[in-house]
């Protein structure tokens, strides 16, 4: 018993003198400069592959079909940009940020709503479609590199971080879509491109808690 406190104070002696551990944070924007990279190598060999919609030349040149292609853009790099950046527990006094991507998220949801108005509504003929499993393909590796970049911080809102790598490659792989097939009917769209979307919004939200784990 006479030993306790002379063995407390060499404890804490011994503590004090080692330097404590700090694992290294990257910056957001190191973490989202090489994901964009990856990506758009990634999305242009996956457009190549399943090839451009057959009235890219007419349709390209539209100024509200660039005006979507920019909006989905800037969508995919604000949103990356605040996942990387919820890797930092409190994200370095910049929360504001997150509202940049939701308001660019509701001008492009007017901007769908505005796409559909008076459109009617048709079930898909067939029960599967090549669209179906290119959205799929489109949102696999984007959200696999941006998954394994954002881990390397310690994030407090698993749930938010989820939400914005999500609505980055969403984004992203709508614009993939909207490259490569043509298609405007609204049944075909919501079954075959924002369906594939929906799924992995669900998984990931249901694994959030461990896939961000500390």
């Amino acid at each position: 018993m006479k030993k306790e406190p002379h063995n407390l104070e060499s404890l804490i002696s011994e503590l004090s003198d080692q330097p404590p551990m700090v694992k290294r944070v990257f910056k957001p924007a190191a973490l989202v400069l090489p994901w964009l990279i990856i990506v758009a190598a990634y999305l242009a060999g996956v457009i190549q592959f399943l090839g451009l919609r057959m009235d890219i030349d007419t349709v390209f040149y539209q100024p509200l079909f660039q005006f979507e292609l920019a909006l989905l853009g800037t969508i995919a790099l604000t949103a990356s940009y605040c996942a990387a950046s919820l890797s930092i527990p409190d994200m370095g006094g910049r929360r504001w940020i997150l509202a940049i991507p939701a308001m660019l998220l509701a001008v492009f949801v007017g901007l769908m709503g505005w796409y559909f108005t008076g459109e009617d509504f048709h079930m898909p003929v067939h029960a599967w479609h090549h669209c179906f499993s290119a959205a799929l393909l489109m949102c696999f590796v984007p959200i696999a590199v941006l998954l394994l970049l954002v881990r390397k911080g310690n994030t407090t809102r698993p749930y938010m971080m989820a939400a914005m790598t999500l609505l980055s490659v969403s984004a992203l792989a709508w614009g993939g879509m909207r490259l490569s097939c043509a298609s405007g009917d609204i049944g075909h769209i919501f079954f075959f491109h924002f369906m594939p979307l929906i799924i992995l919004a669900i998984i990931i939200s249901a694994l959030a808690r461990r896939l961000y784990r500390w």
